[in-house]
């Protein structure tokens, strides 16, 4: 019977050139989107750090210029010729000189003027507000004149002048920056400007100041600076109020004369309060930082700016394209060689076997060494001696399988029969310790009934040591009857019951209440957690909760009111609880002896009952499938923290009916 065709789908080839390419294709794509995420946001980091390093920059260097022009009204606030003036004026044997005195002082103002081609004017005011020697500079980079006597003006309502003429003599005054004017009107071309003064005084006399020397700065040279080293990024100087003093689009700034009314927190929906340093805010296509700008003495004539530069995300979209697409290609041409390389390899693979696979479907052949192809792989000629080998160990295997499942059908079959025979020992044996805990009750209130009739009968017949006596017999058979009692409880638990669901929140509730007597005694304080519903045995749990918390009332420490706190949380497969106390605690080698029947640690004589409480809530942890154990609540040893976990009872329980 010839072998079934073998359809194409099932072929090594595919089975190894498609998963490998579509492996290929989707690592290519995922590194291709990690590069690009990654790109791209090293590009945005790198432009925002270049940014904020270059705002600094041209920030210190907008200071400096500011800073510089107090030190050139303080020079020239102690020239020689200037004393002379003052001196001239105020002396009347030195009127005669005040002329030349004045001319000196203007050759001064036309050397500072030269010498610094940013100053626009220079000019003494007399503390009447009327200039006496000023020298203009006439458009920038123009000529440098002396203003005639007759062209001088009054400044004396400027805010410059009356700010300054009050200061003392180490005091300066720094103006807003704004347009230049002259006789109440904007100068043409629109200058930006800024003015430093200080006040002047007679030697020897500072009470009065004499006047105001005032030094004009334009600020038009400065600022190109600043956009020039910006690259093509742009630069904005804004005031207070948003306006655009400087934009490296001159059509905005206020220089402009046809400029739009604008404002740049309209423009960016900034606010003062939102602006902060060492940070770069992303709106549409452009990056902004901005830095704040303060000058002038405080808090005299403070005066804030903003100066602000922004890059467009075209350069790093434009490197980051670049990159991707270079990378597309690599990608491309490392994925066509890759193909390439798995057909040749698949080929290499699949030929000899294929070659083989004809030759064992024509001869029918089990030898498959005696198939394969003379030039075949090494690792295809292993392939042939390993399953000749696994061949004829599978032959050997199958027969010592099939012996070892029937030695373990007949293993689990004397396993059952002998965990039937466990169960039913179980039932007995449960059944006994019941029969007999129930039956040893009857003698037991039979023997007591005896001593309490000698006693109420008969009490007269004994003198005392008869009495303790009988009292003693009496005690041991009240103590012998709880031990019974406990011990008929002990073979009741999980007996004739089967699961529920219990809300143990309202079980602590009741248990609460059963205890009540004994908790207002103590005066104990609980604190109890929200506890969770689950399924179990109800009398059993109550049990449990019951003998816990009564042991934590009973074992407390004289003079130390009793605190009770039960808590849960959830655990695989189930819940653990705890219920910790401040009592005596119990010594770490006897946490585990306590959970046995009958063992106590104390004397009746000091702590009351039986020694079974514990044994109960053992049985009835594991009759739901858990475990339970004891640590103590405080790091000196002190309390105790009986934990237990409760899981869901899984298996049904043999129902006992026994004989009363």
């Amino acid at each position: 019977m010839s072998p079934p065709p073998v359809k194409r789908l099932r072929r090594i080839f595919p089975q190894i050139l498609v998963p490998i390419l579509l492996l290929l294709i989707a690592s290519n794509l995922l590194i291709l989107a990690t590069t690009y995420i990654a790109l791209d946001q090293e590009l945005h980091n790198k432009d925002d750090r270049l940014l904020l390093t270059e705002a600094e920059k041209l920030s210190q260097q907008f200071q400096n210029v500011i800073q510089k022009l107090p030190i050139d009204a303080r020079q020239a606030s102690g020239f020689p010729a200037l004393e002379g003036v003052i001196r001239a004026e105020t002396e009347a044997q030195y009127a005669h000189e005040l002329k030349d005195w004045e001319a000196r002082l203007a050759q001064l103002f036309t050397g500072m003027l030269r010498a610094n081609p940013a100053l626009s004017q220079v000019r003494l005011i007399h503390n009447t507000g009327q200039e006496r020697v000023r020298v203009d500079r006439y458009n920038e980079g123009g000529r440098i004149q002396r203003v005639p006597n007759s062209k001088l003006q009054n400044k004396g309502g400027r805010q410059y002048f009356t700010d300054t003429i009050s200061l003392a003599a180490d005091e300066h005054y720094l103006s807003k920056i704004e347009l230049n004017r002259e006789n109440g009107k904007i100068t043409e071309p629109r200058e930006l400007v800024i003015r430093v003064a200080t006040p002047v005084f007679q030697p020897q006399d500072t009470s009065q100041a004499y006047g105001v020397l005032v030094i004009n700065l334009g600020l038009a040279q400065a600022l190109e600076e600043m956009a020039s080293l910006a690259g093509n990024r742009s630069v904005m100087l804004i005031d207070s109020n948003g306006r655009y003093l400087f934009h490296s689009n001159q059509a905005i700034a206020i220089t402009h004369a046809t400029a739009p009314k604008r404002s740049f927190f309209d423009d960016f929906a900034l606010t003062e309060q939102n602006l902060s340093a060492n940070r770069v805010h992303v709106f549409d296509q452009q990056r902004l930082t901005v830095l704040p700008l303060s000058y002038g003495q405080k808090p005299l004539n403070q005066t804030q700016l903003y100066l602000a530069i922004a890059s467009h995300n075209d350069d790093a979209v434009s490197v980051r394209d670049s990159v991707i697409r270079q990378t597309l290609f690599i990608l491309a041409a490392v994925i066509l060689f890759t193909v390439l390389l798995c057909i040749y390899i698949t080929r290499r693979i699949t030929t000899p076997i294929r070659r083989m696979s004809d030759k064992l479907a024509k001869d029918q052949r089990q030898n498959l060494m005696g198939a394969i192809p003379g030039k075949a792989p090494l690792e295809v000629q292993q392939l042939a001696q390993e399953f000749d080998r696994v061949y004829s160990n599978l032959t050997e295997q199958q027969h010592q399988l099939e012996v070892e499942i029937s030695a373990k059908i007949q293993a689990q079959k004397s396993l059952e029969d002998k965990i039937d025979l466990l169960n039913k020992a179980n039932q007995e044996l449960q059944q006994f310790t019941y029969i007999a805990s129930h039956d040893l009750q009857e003698p037991l209130r039979t023997i007591r009934s005896f001593i309490t009739v000698l006693s109420q009968q008969y009490d007269q017949l004994y003198d005392d040591q008869g009495r303790t006596m009988l009292k003693f017999v009496d005690d041991a058979g009240s103590r012998m009857e709880t031990l019974v009692k406990d011990l008929l409880d002990y073979g009741r638990i999980g007996v004739k019951s089967a699961p529920q669901v219990v809300n143990l929140s309202e079980l602590i509730h009741s248990v609460q209440q059963d205890l009540a007597k004994a908790i207002e005694h103590s005066g104990a304080i609980l604190q109890i957690d929200e506890l969770p519903v689950l399924t179990g045995y109800e009398t059993e749990l109550r049990l449990l909760f019951q003998n816990l918390l009564a042991n934590a009332l009973k074992f407390s420490r004289p003079g130390i009111t009793p605190k009770i706190t039960i808590s849960s949380q959830a655990v695989v497969d189930g819940w653990q609880f705890a219920i910790s106390d401040n009592g005596i605690g119990i010594a770490e080698e006897y946490r585990d002896k306590i959970f046995g029947v009958f063992k106590r640690l104390h004397t009746k004589q000091e702590y009351a009952g039986t020694g079974i409480g514990l044994a109960h809530c053992k049985k009835v942890v594991e009759l739901h499938g858990g475990k339970i154990w004891v640590e103590a609540s405080h790091t000196d040893g002190s309390g105790s923290c009986f934990l237990f976990i409760l899981k869901e009872p899984k298996s049904e329980k043999v129902e006992i009916n026994p004989a009363g």
